[in-house]
């Protein structure tokens, strides 16, 4: 325990920041996100497997999709093979293969195709998942905070705009 001034003592720490931080020796942010991604993704593998009548090969885009708006570059590429390795070892278990089935399996692996891709391209660029979107929103603010314009004379204007590179919408061109 820490002591205060005067004697006293810090309250215990709750369960909840224990466990917090007995997590975080264990398995860091980034890893969690991945570990439950990966238990997603083999609980709807499993019912898949279990369930073919009521529970479709599409299921898998969740995980997919999920992984895309929060894993990283280095273990995103990771998760959708294994994702699609998950999708591979559940078509031959479907009671029957049709035209359906294999149109829909080949779509999956597209996808998983072009989530490759443009992880590849936001990694290029230095913006990959929620990190580099909050990188870029905490730039835009920087910018705005210091990117005023010092006390002019009398005879002397100035006008300040704030663009986006390339004319894409953002937030901070809608003030």
């Amino acid at each position: 325990m820490t002591a205060y001034r005067e004697g006293r003592t810090a309250p215990a720490p709750s369960i909840g920041q224990r466990f917090e931080s007995a997590l975080q020796g264990v398995l860091p942010h980034e890893s969690r996100m991945l570990a439950m991604l990966v238990a997603l993704a083999a609980v709807i593998g499993v019912l898949i497997w279990q369930f073919t009548d009521y529970i479709p090969l599409t299921a898998m885009v969740v995980p997919l999709v999920l992984a895309n708006l929060v894993l990283g570059p280095v273990q995103l590429p990771w998760f959708v093979v294994l994702t699609l390795l998950i999708l591979a070892v559940l078509v031959p278990q479907q009671p029957e293969i049709t035209k359906r089935t294999a149109v829909t399996v080949v779509i999956l692996f597209g996808l998983g195709f072009i989530i490759l891709l443009a992880s590849f391209r936001r990694s290029r660029l230095g913006v990959a998942g929620l990190q580099g979107e909050s990188m870029l929103v905490d730039l835009r603010d920087r910018i705005l905070r210091r990117g005023g314009i010092p006390e002019l004379p009398d005879n002397w204007y100035v006008g300040s705009e704030l663009r986006s590179a390339g004319g894409t919408p953002s937030p901070a061109t809608s003030w």
